[in-house]
């Protein structure tokens, strides 16, 4: 692997090292570094990237996606089913690993079924399900794992914080839905024989609720992380070394820049002018930078109005490609297997653009 390959495959980590490196310029490095890091974010990162590796190895989400086509006899329900299982599967997988698994299976899908013409329209809907559909759990996203232990959110808290947000969406959602995929075609099953395995599942879901009592603080994340570490490395060790350990880095990195920014004086008086008050705002438009994840750290550090920073980066996951990780990932995908690239941006751009502006609107002006 060469230079310029490897700084494509890791540019997010490579550019939070670089933020973090350039912030020791203005505060050296020294003892209060290690009190910049949350430990309770890492430990639950790290195992629910167990979990996910479990799900994934068991082929659990591609087998749910034969199922939506074979219950979607018409290309209504069939597409429909498919921006539908993004949004409800990443509230508990995480949105980059659903599009991961199934914007691959759409492109796919959608070649075989004589449907590419929609391509485009069902992966920028797929991915924007994913995006606000992750918004509603602590576990959906990394930048929600983040706050739920920084602000020491309770589970009834989040939850009623995060639950209007993704309701409205699932209804504009569905209305893009019928607006983009209402002229209904008929289709043949697709003649796949797919399946599961369901031991790799199971165990999955015994890792996952280990980590939702983590989330309802049942257990600590320090017993959660080695309650699942331990099972991974009795029942298959592929789990642990399936881990992003090159995310849990970024992670790091982005806890001693946004610690480093925190000791900037200057710095901490700009933000908290522009902060006060506008904190749904200022950290959506924030998102559309420097991505969601980066902004959730960033501005935790310097206010206390922790509903509106956790609405604010989840609906500032939309908008640009940079804005959400998850959304490089569609992109990526789409660009391997298609060409029409300028119209991909356009029309989610459009998309996004619709659905910032009125969540933007509703929350910070209405509800």
């Amino acid at each position: 692997m060469n230079v310029l390959e490897f700084f494509k495959n890791n540019a997010v980590a490579v550019i939070a090292f670089i933020c973090a490196f350039i912030t020791m310029f203005f505060v050296p490095p020294n003892a209060n570094y290690f009190n910049y890091i949350d430990y309770n974010t890492l430990l639950l990162l790290f195992s629910l990237m167990v979990v996910i590796g479990a799900v994934e190895s068991s082929d659990y989400l591609k087998y749910l996606s034969y199922i939506a086509t074979k219950h979607g006899k018409d290309s209504f329900r069939l597409l429909t089913g498919l921006v539908l299982l993004c949004f409800f599967t990443s509230m508990f997988l995480t949105n980059d690993v659903v599009l991961l698994a199934f914007v691959p299976f759409t492109v796919y899908l959608m070649k075989t079924t004589g449907l590419k013409d929609k391509l485009i329209y069902v992966i920028v809907l797929e991915t924007i399900a994913a995006n606000i559909g992750s918004a509603f759990t602590p576990i959906g996203n990394p930048q929600n794992i983040y706050i739920y232990y920084f602000y020491r959110y309770n589970i009834h808290d989040f939850l009623s914080t995060t639950f209007p947000l993704t309701f409205i969406s699932l209804i504009l959602i569905l209305i893009l839905c019928v607006i983009c995929f209402g002229k209904k075609i008929k289709i043949d099953e697709i003649n796949q024989n797919e399946t599961y395995d369901k031991k790799e599942f199971v165990f999955g879901m015994f890792l996952l609720i280990i980590v939702l009592l983590s989330i309802i603080k049942v257990i600590s994340p320090i017993l959660c992380f080695v309650l699942t570490a331990a099972s991974a490395l009795i029942y298959n060790s592929k789990y642990i070394q399936s881990v992003d350990y090159g995310l849990l880095f970024t992670f790091v990195c982005f806890f001693i820049f946004s610690g480093n920014m925190e000791n900037m004086i200057f710095i901490k008086e700009i933000i908290s002018r522009f902060l006060e008050g506008n904190e749904l705002i200022f950290s959506a438009a924030t998102s559309q930078i420097i991505s969601n994840v980066p902004a959730a750290i960033l501005l935790s550090k310097f206010t206390n109005r922790q509903d509106q920073l956790l609405l604010g980066v989840n609906i500032g996951g939309l908008g640009t490609p940079v804005a959400s990780l998850a959304s490089i990932i569609s992109l990526n995908i789409y660009m391997r297997s298609e060409k029409e690239i300028k119209k991909y941006i356009t029309i989610f751009t459009i998309f996004n653009a619709l659905f910032l502006i009125i969540l933007i609107f509703l929350f910070n002006y209405i509800i």
